[in-house]
């Protein structure tokens, strides 16, 4: 049984592993959905406030209509006073009284359109600070999504060199070292562990002495403490 062979396939699983759930991980991945409920929130507030912005508008123009009824009725008691029909002292104070009345009801409304107008003022500002934070969200969704693409491509082409490797590597290993190997694996997803500076790099433990000379020796010998099966290579000169 050759281990290293086995050994090289281990650790191209791994990588591939390792990249399947990075692939999982950036499809799974909520910042879309974060973002597009965030904008989502922003745009019910935004229409919220244009709605009421409109409403504000409208009542504006209601006052001002009045405001021009009013003054109609100022321009219509001043013709009245001086026409024939205001004959004595108590009507003419009647009619000064109706001016002054509405005088005192035009600068009523006036006020109203100032305090309208000033609401509508500050809803423009939010209208405004929303209308940036929708833009910058769509930009920074419309980024995150192309990142998304991009990066999915990229491992998806990796996945398949990483696939292509594998198979090529099983094609080296004889059926019944792949048989053994996949029996190991059903125990533990990393079976074959190195032996460096007298040690087990699955477990940190120390290899005994007869373990690693077995080891050494190109026996099958599992770790005393984790199981997994002990390959010895020798140090690169």
């Amino acid at each position: 049984m050759d281990l290293d062979l086995l050994y090289g396939l281990q650790l191209k699983e791994i990588e591939l592993s390792i990249l399947n759930k990075n692939i999982e991980q950036i499809k799974s991945d909520d910042l879309l959905k974060r973002l597009s409920e965030e904008y989502s929130d922003l745009r019910k507030q935004y229409l919220n406030y244009k709605n009421k912005q409109s409403k504000h508008v409208k009542d504006i123009d209601s006052i001002k209509r009045t405001v021009r009824q009013l003054r109609d009725n100022i321009k219509n008691y001043e013709g009245l006073k001086y026409s024939s029909e205001i004959n004595n002292a108590k009507k003419l104070k009647m009619v000064e009284k109706q001016i002054m009345d509405t005088e005192s009801s035009i600068k009523k409304e006036t006020g109203r359109i100032e305090e309208t107008e000033k609401i509508i003022n500050n809803i423009s500002t939010e209208l405004m600070t929303l209308k940036r934070k929708l833009i910058f969200i769509k930009n920074k969704s419309e980024k995150t999504k192309n990142d998304s693409i991009e990066e999915l491509q990229v491992l998806k082409k990796e996945q398949k060199n990483f696939c292509d490797i594998i198979e090529e590597m099983k094609t080296q290993i004889d059926k019944t070292s792949m048989e053994e190997y996949l029996k190991w694996k059903t125990r533990i997803e990393d079976p074959i562990s190195l032996i460096i500076s007298r040690k087990c790099t699955g477990c940190s433990v120390d290899v005994p002495s007869v373990n690693f000379e077995a080891a050494r020796a190109g026996e099958i010998i599992r770790c005393e403490s984790c199981g997994r099966v002990l390959l010895y290579r020798k140090a690169a000169m």
